[in-house]
């Protein structure tokens, strides 16, 4: 049995992200002249985030540790100078164990609910932003 170390980022469907982006388009429109260029920037960055979305993989306990293993390694690196050599022995060995606890049929349960409690809680956050911009768009027309 695999063991995860987080859930999975749900990734969109082509649909999903066509409409989103669509969506977040047309807000950036409507809020011409009262969005910062800073905040209009922030926006046209996270539609080429979501367009330019990659599958990720589910990571396992496994390559969770190892990933942050040699980020600890990395760091040593750096600054490993600051360190005596017993705490960077302590910490790679925290490193390696740090999540040694979500090895069980609980949490990785959890793990479970939280992806689908993820996909479902998207959904509705998507379609409220559907609806606020059909909303606002109608609001224009008639008060603009």
């Amino acid at each position: 049995m695999e063991l995860y170390a987080k859930s999975k980022a749900k990734q969109l469907s082509i649909k999903e992200v066509e409409a989103l982006k669509e969506t977040l388009e047309s807000f950036l429109d409507s809020l011409e002249g009262i969005l910062t260029p800073k905040e209009e920037q922030i926006i046209i960055q996270q539609i080429q985030k979501i367009q330019n979305q990659k599958e990720e993989k589910q990571k396992t306990l496994k390559e969770h540790e190892e990933d942050i293993v040699k980020c600890a390694e990395a760091f040593f690196r750096g600054y490993g100078k600051y360190f005596t050599e017993i705490e960077k022995i302590l910490i790679l060995q925290a490193c390696r164990q740090h999540d040694w606890g979500k090895a069980n049929l609980i949490f990785q349960s959890i793990i479970f609910l939280a992806i689908c409690f993820y996909i479902i809680l998207s959904k509705i956050v998507f379609s409220i932003m559907m609806i606020i911009n059909r909303c606002h768009k109608s609001l224009k027309i008639i008060f603009f």
